[in-house]
This record gives structure tokens, sequence and C-alpha cells, in this order.
């Protein structure tokens, strides 16, 4: 797998465009060691984030938001990727 510490750091930088009063990078790689189509490449990740950039807007455009700021990620070190806005 690649260096899942990189990707976070990564992830987070990519992430701190959007000014998050709050931000979590959770690492859930392990839970999906025999997921069908996991190539042991790209990781598994949940973010919990609070900005005021998703306040009045949806769940959908505030998740179109994150997975904007993250595209270029995909799907080489993000495989999977679960958001909660908090």
């Amino acid at each position: 797998m690649k260096d899942i510490n990189n990707t976070i750091q990564q992830i987070k930088k990519r992430l701190e465009q959007l000014s998050p009063s709050y931000l979590e990078i959770i690492d859930e790689s392990s839970k999906h060691k025999n997921h069908l189509n996991n190539s042991n490449i790209a990781g598994h990740f949940c973010i919990k984030i609070t900005s005021k950039l998703f306040d009045d807007k949806n769940i959908i455009d505030q998740h179109k938001i994150v997975y904007n700021a993250l595209i270029d990620l995909f799907p080489k070190y993000i495989h999977a990727l679960s958001i909660k806005i908090i």
C-alpha cells in the first residue's frame, strides 16, 4: 500500500483551502483488507469536516466541494471515501 501518512497529508493540504473549523481524517483501510477490488494501492478514508463554505448548501453540494478538492487523488491514492459534514 502506498504511504498512507503521505496520503493523509495530501488530503489535509487540499482540504485546508476550505478553511475548515474542524477536520479529522481517519484511515479505514484496515477494515477493507479483503474488499473486492481492493488493490492494496489506494486507501479507504473517512473525513469529518466543518466549514462555513457548507452553510446554506445541501448535502450533495457539500460533498461535491470535498470531492472537487480531492479529485486528483482518485483512484491512485483514494479508493473509497466517506464524508461526514458535522
